[in-house]
């Protein structure tokens, strides 16, 4: 593997932990105020 894939494999990870992080958050703020599902 070259430089670039490393970086490459270590930032999709990131922004995958990052987008979960988000979800999780948006999901509980969500529950709280409106409870439409």
């Amino acid at each position: 593997m070259s430089d670039w894939q490393v970086y490459l494999m270590m930032f999709i990870i990131v922004s995958l932990m990052l987008l979960g992080k988000k979800m999780m958050f948006f999901d509980d703020t969500k529950k709280e105020p409106k409870d439409k599902n």
